[in-house]
């Protein structure tokens, strides 16, 4: 038996899609069954819920997101524990049911734990605009302390007690969004032997897509994430380590980095230019980690030992150049000389890339099969990948995205699978307990999914993080690209404008441009270009063109001249 109560509550109506077709409000009650309470959303009338879309309780009182217990079209359940006090959020997309269009709202509950309705807070006026920014999405991180002993976005702070301390710091550069970033906190930065060997050094995390990361971003010439620079107490870079590592590889550069912590890189480079060979390499190889491939080369000459550096400092000036002839030849001699290493997989991509565009297509698969077969060897050798931001199933990846180009469909799948099998091994190395919502292996593992062509369990995985993380852009940017994709083409555009809404900085720029193709793909090509012109005009471009907000930028403008043509 049910005992039904509760009243009708008022709505925070919060649209992402079409605000010129805003839903009424929907209703909420609770009952009680079977000795628990459930918390229960219907639509109003001419309306329905969007069962495909993302929908969660958020317990704020015990900070837990409850996934729906049940739902159709005209009733979705929600089911607490315990009877104490607490704050509610209920949020889910409802439509009309002529389904022109589709909204996400949110309703706001505040519960005395009592047989009686939840009380509706009060609630901030609706965003009516769907392109405009949400002032309740959240930024980037603010700046304080993490649970790691980093402080967070605050580089004067941190500059100021490194300084004032005499300690070297440790800065990672991260995104919310990059998987190996995420690796990075979750299975090295979390752990009680990192921060032994680091309790000596000041450490600060600065969020790649924020302005606040531009001018230390600039200093470093930090181009990749993740990136980590071990420096001096006065900024000086001792080393970095690019990409991510495991823990006794980490720990290993924190020491040497503490060994090293007087010497400045001025100091090396003075011996270096007094005839230092070694001090050449450790130079050449800062220089052409920061992308400086001419000065890269200058130092790596001087090496004997590090002649496969000197052919990616050569290979990077000549990519900066439009000699595609010698850029070429290069990328032959060096996956001659070095065949079948980690860094020769990248080689031969690029050697494909180039005989694609010169329509020699027989040359470009025999590049795509030699990286599909280094690629799987190497897999099966971990040891080869010791120093490397590789881990097996990203080198399976690697394979499997080569058998797109180079294989059938159906080969392309297989390959796909394999990858998300080793990305499964990797998470159960986790524990069942924290590989659910893990989220640097489950971010590359839902796209494995999709690709291998098991898109139910790839939305399923999508809709788990972000039921976990619901007011971040990460995984509902990945969750639409997959939809758009599919040309499922409502769910991606509705999961784009949840991305866009939540996204801020670099990450908005990619999320604009996601949310503008996705109403292209409608056919609604005003809509996409308001939006990236309403993206372009809440961006503020960093000084240094060589911060790759300037590629985002650009790639945008491109969109809006491409989507200006016949309006």
């Amino acid at each position: 038996m049910k005992l039904l109560f509760g009243l009708a509550l008022s709505v925070l109506a919060n649209s992402n899609v079409m605000a010129a077709a805003q839903a009424p409000d929907f209703t909420v009650t609770t009952e009680m069954s079977a000795g628990h309470i459930q918390v229960v959303a219907t639509p109003p009338p001419g309306h329905h819920i969007n069962v495909k879309a993302p929908m969660e309780l958020e317990d704020l009182t015990r900070k837990k997101h409850i996934p729906a217990s049940a739902t159709n079209e005209k009733r979705t359940t929600f089911k607490l524990s315990g009877l104490e006090p607490r704050e509610l959020t209920v949020r889910l997309f409802l439509c009309d049911d002529a389904n022109k269009y589709c909204e996400r709202h949110e309703v706001h509950l505040k519960w005395d734990g009592k047989a009686a309705a939840p009380e509706a807070s009060a609630a901030p006026a609706p965003n009516k605009t769907p392109h405009a920014q949400n002032a309740g999405a959240p930024g980037p991180a603010k700046p304080g302390k993490s649970e790691n002993g980093f402080t967070f976005n605050d580089p004067k702070a941190a500059l100021a007690q490194a300084a004032a301390n005499n300690q070297p710091l440790l800065i990672d550069f991260f995104g919310i969004w990059c998987p190996p970033c995420n690796m990075l906190d979750e299975e090295v930065f979390s752990k009680p032997a990192f921060k032994k060997a680091a309790a000596n050094f000041v450490k600060l995390k600065l969020d790649a897509d924020a302005p606040v990361s531009w001018e230390l971003k600039a200093k470093y010439r930090v181009s990749g994430y993740p990136t980590v620079i071990l420096a001096t107490s006065d900024g000086e870079e001792i080393s970095r380590v690019v990409g991510y590592r495991p823990l006794p590889e980490f720990l290993a550069s924190v020491s040497d980095a503490w060994q090293q912590r007087s010497q400045t890189y001025v100091q090396l480079r003075e011996k270096a230019d007094a005839g230092d060979a070694k001090a050449s390499a450790k130079v050449g190889l800062i220089h052409l980690q920061r992308m400086e491939y001419e000065l890269a080369q200058k130092y790596l000459e001087k090496s004997a030992d590090h002649r496969e550096q000197l052919y990616d400092a050569r290979i990077g000036v000549l990519e900066a150049g439009l000699d595609k002839e010698k850029l070429t030849q290069v990328l032959i001699e060096a996956v001659r000389e070095f065949p079948d290493t980690v860094e020769s997989i990248d080689r031969r991509m690029k050697l494909a890339d180039l005989y694609e565009a010169a329509r020699e297509i027989e040359k470009q698969k025999v590049q795509l099969g030699a990286v599909i077969l280094t690629a799987n060897l190497l897999a099966l050798e971990p040891e080869k990948l010791v120093g490397h931001d590789a881990l097996p199933a990203d080198l399976l990846s690697v394979a499997a995205g080569a058998t797109e180009k180079f294989g059938t469909p159906e080969q392309a799948r297989m390959a796909w699978k394999r990858s998300a099998a080793e990305y499964r091994a990797q998470l159960a190395r986790q524990g069942k307990a924290k590989a659910a919502t893990e989220r640097g292996y489950n971010i590359e593992l839902a796209y494995c999914l999709w690709k291998s062509g098991d898109v139910a369990a790839a939305e399923t995985l999508y809709q788990r993080l972000e039921l976990k993380y619901p007011r971040e852009f990460t995984f509902y940017y990945g969750h639409a690209r997959m939809n758009l994709e599919l040309k499922k083409l409502v769910p991606a555009r509705e999961l784009a404008a949840r991305a866009f809404e939540y996204s801020y900085g670099d990450n908005r720029l990619r999320a604009g441009q996601l949310l503008a193709q996705a109403y292209v793909a409608e056919g609604n090509k005003k809509e996409g270009l308001e939006v990236v012109r309403k993206t372009l005009a809440s961006t503020t471009l960093p000084e240094d063109k060589g911060i790759r907000t300037h590629r985002y930028v650009q790639k945008l403008k491109d969109l809006e001249a491409s989507l200006s043509q016949g309006l």
